[in-house]
């Protein structure tokens, strides 16, 4: 805190009220409690407002459909068929959590274990008895890899175009300041993806001093 930020009165002179708000300010910003308090968002995908969004996959033949390896490299890994969902947007955000280029970002003071409280998608496919699943992939900023969920989410698709819902959620542990999650499909068979509706929730659970 610098004086030049505070509000000089009428007078000139800084007030104690504007001293006392500036260091309140202070310290919500810096008290992890209210970050874990404030800190949430959401992103996806409204047709409403931005029209579904398609991805052209690759088949793996296996319906389990396995997520990589973990950790890869950013681009020009083995992502056993998965791919990056591209076109999702911020629905809200708040606190450590901004959405950018498709995925959740954890701000500066972003530090600590986080859930999804919700996470659903309306999708099809454009072939039948198709399996399709769900993983998240995160940019770790330590060592700028990407570290995936091993639980995947998902669901068959009995008929060809035919409108499904998925849903979940869960935890992700250990995020930190500059880490970036993104979501990732894969499918068992060939298969064009149609997304209608998607959000993706996450929240702060607890931060990682207090834990």
């Amino acid at each position: 805190m610098t004086i030049s930020t505070l509000v000089p009165s009428p007078a000139g002179e800084i007030t104690h009220d504007a001293v006392r708000e500036k260091v309140n300010e202070t310290i919500e910003a810096t008290n992890p409690i209210v970050i874990t308090m404030q800190t949430r968002a959401s992103f996806g995908n409204t047709v409403a407002a931005t029209g579904i969004l398609q991805t052209t996959l690759t088949g793996t033949g296996d319906v389990l459909l396995p997520p990589p390896a973990t950790p890869q490299p950013e681009t020009g890994g083995s992502y056993n068929g998965y791919l990056r969902v591209d076109g999702l947007v911020e629905i809200s955000a708040m606190g450590e959590l901004t959405v950018s280029n498709a995925a959740l970002v954890i701000g500066a003071n972003g530090d600590g274990d986080y859930r999804a409280p919700h996470a659903w998608v309306g999708m099809s496919a454009s072939t039948t008895a198709t399996t399709v699943g769900f993983i998240f992939g995160i940019v770790k900023a330590s060592d700028g890899l990407i570290h995936f969920s091993q639980r995947v989410t998902g669901g068959r698709m009995a008929a060809q175009d035919s409108l499904t819902n998925v849903s979940g959620g869960g935890f992700v542990f250990g995020l930190e300041a500059g880490d970036t999650l993104s979501m990732w499909v894969a499918a068992d068979k060939n298969a064009t993806i149609t997304i209608y509706d998607m959000n993706i929730g996450l929240e702060m659970a607890i931060h990682e001093s207090l834990t």
